[in-house]
């Protein structure tokens, strides 16, 4: 099956026809379905499930675009407020990966074929043109976060950056219900209540509408007709879904307006790659678009014939990450700010592991204390709860043999786990989140 259509919502209705074709931008309004087959899969599911696809009123124009497969070489297409629906053949409809184009700007073009665009600088949600978190935000969140005991959302994006806060949600439609990842282990996110009772209730299978959880919940303050709420967002790899606490009942929780979006992005967003060259990338066959800084310790990683690979393709850049490190007796962890997690790497048993950072200011043992041994510590603060709350951690490790150690270093994410540059020690950090192992070697 090609990788496109494998991958698509497939949709199939006994009569096909092409009617009000248009080429260009699309900025004009519909006056009809482009093709009996969209109407037939709009008129499956609006009438029950009002703003699954949007009015008609919103939508474009039919539109050829290309696709390398199709006949001809374009294809038709026609965009809804929720979603843009592709003529893949005589009687099928194909729905497309938005959210990882608009993410990424790897604009689709042919089942293999890609053009490098910018990311989309467009709002996920809410009126647009504000300063809320845009898909290009999208790229700075993990793919993969490990499943962990005790997960609460508490990402918030605000001022451009995504932060973490101690509060801790009291609505128990933020309760993170549902730990969802792919077979191949590439994507794993925790799903809020109210998002996971809503993809339960839709009348389709709801991993073929949306695809697969590409980023961790968050939450944020947006305009919404023109007014200030609070508003939550989890990406999937084809829509995107919010959940408006302050909207009417049935409209708390509802799709983005990814069709729009995308429409906007690919025909109206300034589309050229970035004037300066983009960084080398180290790709070999455990590990694909590892930014340069990384070179030389994924080379050395390699030459010793790592378990940690495969950690598969990059699922974002490098980025600036807070992290604290702290070393043990036998092993050592991280913590990294922006997803409050912990990894707790050992040399012995289970080597990696991960646990959500509880502690908050003026929780007990915000000190460091003397262990047993000399030049040994009972570690404190997030470290120091999880060390002291799991025997298996307290076993694992020993004691620590320093203090924690915070600085600013570059982290990347992959499929299957992350690198994490460490400069004081002189090393580059490889974690498997999938094997739960992992290695390090000199930077």
């Amino acid at each position: 099956m090609k990788a496109r259509t494998a991958r698509s919502l497939l949709v199939c209705a006994l009569i096909a026809g092409i009617i009000g074709v248009s080429v260009g931008s699309g900025v004009d309004a519909a006056t009809d379905f482009a093709a009996p087959v969209f109407r037939f899969q709009w008129e499956s599911v609006e009438r029950n499930t009002p703003n699954f696809w949007g009015p008609l009123v919103n939508a474009s124009p039919g539109m050829r675009e290309p696709y390398t497969e199709a006949a001809g070489g374009t294809r038709l297409v026609q965009y809804f407020d929720k979603a843009r629906m592709e003529l893949a053949g005589q009687n099928t409809v194909t729905n497309g990966l938005l959210t990882v184009e608009l993410k990424t700007g790897k604009m689709q073009v042919g089942d293999n074929a890609f053009e490098q665009r910018l990311p989309a600088t467009i709002g996920v949600a809410g009126d647009p043109g504000q300063a809320g978190p845009t898909y290009a935000d999208l790229a700075k969140r993990p793919e993969h976060v490990p499943q962990v005991a005790g997960a609460v959302l508490t990402t918030t994006f605000s001022e451009g950056a995504f932060t973490e806060s101690n509060i801790v949600p009291t609505d128990p439609q933020l309760a993170l219900v549902q730990y969802v990842t792919d077979p191949g282990g590439r994507f794993g996110q925790y799903v809020p209540r109210a998002f996971w009772d809503y993809l339960n209730a839709l009348p389709l299978p709801w991993q073929s509408v949306l695809g697969f959880p590409i980023s961790p919940a968050f939450g944020t303050q947006l305009a919404v007709g023109s007014t200030m709420r609070p508003v939550f967002i989890q990406a999937f790899e084809r829509r995107v879904l919010t959940y408006t606490p302050g909207n009417p009942a049935g409209f708390t929780v509802e799709f983005g307006n990814i069709g729009q979006h995308y429409q906007q992005w690919r025909y109206n967003q300034t589309s050229p790659a970035p004037t300066t060259p983009p960084r080398p990338v180290v790709t070999n066959a455990g590990i694909a678009g590892a930014d340069a800084l990384f070179a030389t310790g994924v080379n050395n990683l390699t030459a010793k014939n790592s378990s940690v690979f495969p950690l598969g393709a990059a699922t974002g850049t490098a980025y600036d990450e807070m992290l604290t490190f702290q070393p043990f007796e036998t092993g050592s962890m991280f913590y990294l700010k922006s997803s409050r997690v912990i990894y707790v790497l050992s040399k012995t048993g289970v080597q990696l592991s991960a646990y959500p950072d509880t502690w908050n200011e003026g929780d007990p043992n915000g000190d460091l204390t003397p262990g047993p041994r000399a030049n040994t510590y009972a570690p404190k603060r997030g470290f120091g709860k999880v060390w002291r709350d799991n025997t298996v951690v307290q076993q694992a490790l020993g004691y620590a043999t320093a203090d924690e150690q915070p600085y600013t270093g570059k982290v990347q994410f992959f499929d299957r786990g992350l690198l994490i540059d460490d400069p004081a020690n002189g090393l580059v950090w490889a974690l498997n989140v999938v094997v739960n192992v992992w290695d390090n070697a000199p930077r």
